[in-house]
């Protein structure tokens, strides 16, 4: 049965790559006969023969290396296979070449959290899922898994002490003497989001009349984010940030993710 089946892929593609000289690319037979091949080693996969899938898969992924669906395909059969470390392989490329490839990032996430055990990746894979399908069924599913694996940030010493700077902050009056404390706190907790959060909602506060102060704002809650992903007051802050200078799309998917982190966040 393989070797029918090896038969059959070297005879498209021998008959494909003959007529390809006087067949316009996006019309040969090379693309159907690839197609073909992705289509069975789909249905391989389906039946849980892995194996064979990816022998079929190796050889469409020497003829075109950056072929996305046969990158994932084969990252599947690999992940199904428990070889994780192949599958994170696979997928990476894959969301290389596509950025947006939701299924490649969640997958990529869900083999960071349960079998690598590698959190700081399955939250930035997670996130790029929850960014490229914001209201995806999985979202909320997502939302918790997300919440759970960044949860140790908010409790300990580090919180601890960033409040400190934060409450010095607050019984200042002028924006300049908060901005000092808060900034002294960053250079003392560089991995503390919470700084970079106040430091953000500080800045926001006049940023719609002061291009360097939203430039500040936006730089803040984004590193802000990159330290703490599920943080939904900076999700809200930078969606409302973005609705001022009306950049709507963007915006939509950070009250979104707002939303899904809590979801008593007040939109309006």
């Amino acid at each position: 049965m393989k070797n029918k089946k090896l038969f059959t892929f070297h005879f498209f593609f021998g008959i494909a790559i003959h007529l390809l000289a006087c067949a316009p690319p996006k019309n040969s037979l090379v693309a159907v006969a690839y197609d073909y091949e992705i289509q069975q080693a789909k249905r391989l996969i389906d039946l849980n023969r892995n194996v064979e899938a990816m022998d079929d898969l190796n050889m469409l992924i020497q003829l075109d290396s950056r072929n996305k669906d046969a990158l994932f395909l084969r990252g599947l059969a690999y992940q199904k296979l428990n070889q994780f470390e192949a599958a994170v392989a696979d997928y990476k490329k894959v969301v290389e070449i596509v950025p947006s490839m939701e299924k490649a990032h969640y997958n990529l996430a869900m083999i960071y959290t349960y079998k690598l055990n590698q959190p700081s990746y399955a939250l930035k894979h997670f996130d790029e899922f929850l960014t490229t399908s914001p209201n995806s069924e999985a979202a909320f599913e997502v939302a918790k898994i997300m919440s759970y694996l960044d949860s140790a940030e908010s409790k300990g010493d580090l919180f601890l002490q960033a409040q400190i700077f934060v409450q010095a902050a607050q019984i200042k009056t002028s924006l300049k003497d908060r901005e000092e404390i808060l900034n002294e706190g960053v250079k003392k907790l560089p991995e503390s989001p919470i700084l970079y959060f106040v430091l953000a909602e500080l800045y926001a506060i006049k940023a719609n009349k002061n291009q360097n102060l939203y430039e500040k704002a936006l730089h803040h809650y984004r590193v802000a984010l990159e330290k703490r992903p599920t943080c939904a007051p900076c999700h809200l802050g930078l969606g409302k940030l973005l609705i001022a200078r009306k950049q709507h799309g963007k915006a939509s998917i950070h009250l979104r993710k707002a939303q899904l982190f809590d979801p008593h966040s007040k939109i309006n």
